[in-house]
């Protein structure tokens, strides 16, 4: 079970509520879809999502109310997380999932004391099953219209999904540079410890939070594949010490490896909507 702070329910929610209002309009999902994810990501208790999705709606009204300042009317309409259905389709999931596998796993085993089945029936499942059999080889392919329908479904969720990615990446950074004002706060410790722990990986992390703290970048001036291999170095001299910044970094690397991981299927899923585009118009 996921144990997450003040800190950790007020950042997912705000980044559920900027993902909703991003897409708000242009066909973006509904504040539950995000939380259902986050929560499904994030493995949270059913008490868990229901604060989460409290604090998302919450949220919610904040951004848009700021967002309508001037405005005659300033009091947000939009569709609340619904916690509960929230919880349910997760819950749901799994059941499914459980089932499936216990299927799997304790096939039916047959009575002894049942009669021996009549042949003709043994020979009229063995015909039917090998017709479902071929019908899966005949069964026409779904149309390049409904394809494509398919794929541009896709392409909005992968768009969502990035800037939700995104979104949680800067936070985590945010995050670090209010650390980072704090009086007691060393930088040269806090990026040795970095170093030690995650190598050079962590160098796009390190340079914006030094860009946010007004900082030179790390090796300013050189190349990255050197600055990476120098740190590679000096991450032997150095024993890493997990702790609340470091933590950070890790969850923002791991966010930066999977937004690059939707970049990559964006594309393959951009390629294939051109080529259906093209069967389409010349269909």
């Amino acid at each position: 079970m996921t144990t997450w702070d003040n800190s950790d329910f007020d950042r997912e929610a705000s980044s559920i509520a900027r993902a909703f209002w991003e897409g708000y309009g242009n066909n973006g999902a509904p504040l539950s879809e995000i939380a259902t994810k986050v929560a499904r990501d994030n493995s949270l208790n059913p008490e868990q999502i229901r604060r989460l999705c409290r604090t998302a709606n919450t949220r919610a009204f904040e951004q848009k109310h700021a967002a309508l300042k001037g405005s005659s009317d300033r009091t947000p309409s939009f569709d609340l997380a619904d916690p509960e259905s929230v919880i349910g389709q997760l819950y749901q999931d799994v059941k499914t999932a459980h089932e499936k596998r216990a299927f799997a796993e304790y096939p039916d085993l047959r009575d002894e004391y049942a009669p021996e089945p009549d042949p003709a029936w043994a020979a009229q499942e063995k015909v039917a099953s090998l017709n479902a059999e071929i019908g899966t080889y005949l069964r026409p392919q779904r149309s390049a219209v409904a394809e494509l329908r398919r794929h541009e479904k896709a392409a909005e969720e992968f768009r969502i999904e990035r800037a939700t990615l995104n979104m949680q990446w800067e936070d985590c950074l945010g995050e670090l540079n209010k650390m980072a004002s704090y009086q007691a706060w060393d930088q040269s410790d806090f990026e040795k410890n970095v170093v030690a722990l995650y190598g050079g990986d962590a160098l796009p992390e390190l340079n914006t939070l030094r860009g946010l703290r007004k900082m030179a970048a790390i090796g300013d001036g050189a190349s990255e594949r050197a600055v990476t291999s120098k740190l590679g170095e000096l991450r032997e001299k150095w024993l890493g010490v997990e702790n609340d910044a470091s933590r950070l970094i890790k969850r923002a690397m791991t966010l930066r490896s999977n937004f690059f991981n939707v970049v990559e299927k964006q594309k393959l899923n951009e390629e294939k909507i051109a080529q259906l585009k093209r069967v389409v118009r010349h269909g």
